[in-house]
């Protein structure tokens, strides 16, 4: 067996990779050390270097890329970062946007706020703060992605839990910082209104606010047709949208172990691939790809964009893709 085949190396580099993201949090990865592991690749260029000197300089360069990819992402947290806010007893007027689709629970709704304005005592002078916060008001409200909404409220720190770590789980989404003791809401506006936002990031609001809408409708639609909990298990078959399931559902699929088949992957996209080939079928064979590809992307954004989503939509546009190659 080869194990210095041109596929191995590319699997050790990417397991290489992979290291270096773990290690990233306990490492200090700096401009220079990045410039030093660069160097190494001169090695490269040496006639008669042993490969497996080469292999172990590649795997070092990838080990470092993903150190520096990790702590890339981490923000500084200083007074231009909402984080910096957090547990000091102060109640702030804050104003930013609803940058992700609504989440629903039985009494309350919770939104995730970016493009942060913190006012002053006077409500006149404000900062602009990066980062993000999580606030939970009562389900009344009626607010939508998109909306510029204004609160005021306590700002304190994610905590961990016994066994989950709950501030790298908001982490992965910018929220370094939750609003607690939420007063005095309200919806201040729209994103087209919004001073703080570039034309580039009102066209995603404009994009993302259209899908959701789209989904909305989708919903309603699956709800007329279906008497519940029919319409919840059809939503959650086709769109991973669990908030409608009744408790007692929930608790039966759990025991039989299928709870997998109203969660977001590949048998989703596989509905999607399908229901392209018959509709861009009748139009042309070669329409089939780039409808697949229109549908999972929007499939992506419209459900959240997450890890296992995204994953789900590039192993299944690959799969249709291999049809034609």
């Amino acid at each position: 067996m080869n194990y210095f085949s041109r596929s191995k190396i590319f699997l050790y580099a990417m397991i290489s990779f992979c290291a270096g993201v773990f290690l990233g949090k306990y490492l200090e990865v700096t401009l220079l050390h990045c410039l030093i592991v660069l160097s190494f690749l001169i090695l490269l260029r040496i006639p008669r270097c042993p490969l497996p000197l080469r292999i172990s300089v590649v795997l070092i360069v990838f080990l470092t890329f993903g150190a520096c990819r990790y702590q890339s992402f981490l923000p500084s947290i200083n007074e231009e970062h909402i984080g910096f806010y957090n547990d000091d007893g102060t109640e702030y007027l804050i104003e930013g946007v609803i940058d992700t689709e609504i989440a629903e629970a039985k009494n309350n709704l919770k939104l995730q706020v970016s493009h942060l304005n913190l006012f002053n005592s006077d409500s006149r002078e404000h900062k602009k703060l990066g980062g993000k916060v999580l606030l939970t008001v009562p389900r009344y409200y009626e607010v939508y992605y998109g909306d510029v909404i204004r609160f005021n409220a306590k700002l304190t720190a994610p905590k961990e839990f016994e066994t989950f770590d709950y501030p790298s789980y908001l982490a992965r989404f910018g929220v370094y910082s939750i609003a607690k003791n939420v007063d005095d809401f309200e919806v201040s506006g729209g994103y087209k209104e919004s001073q703080d936002l570039s034309g580039f990031e009102k066209l995603g609001f404009l994009f993302g606010s259209n899908l959701y809408k789209t989904k909305r409708y989708f919903a309603q639609t699956i709800k007329k047709i279906y008497p519940e909990p029919h319409a919840a298990f059809m939503l959650g078959l086709l769109v991973g949208e669990k908030k409608g399931l009744p408790d007692w559902l929930m608790a039966v699929f759990q025991i039989v172990g299928i709870t997998h088949i109203i969660a977001i992957s590949g048998y989703n996209i596989t509905i999607l691939a399908k229901v392209a080939e018959k509709t861009f079928g009748r139009i042309g064979r070669r329409f089939i790809f780039w409808g697949v590809l229109a549908m999972a992307i929007a499939f992506v954004i419209m459900t959240g964009a997450q890890a296992s989503i995204v994953r789900a939509g590039v192993m299944g546009v690959l799969l249709v893709y291999a049809g034609f190659i």
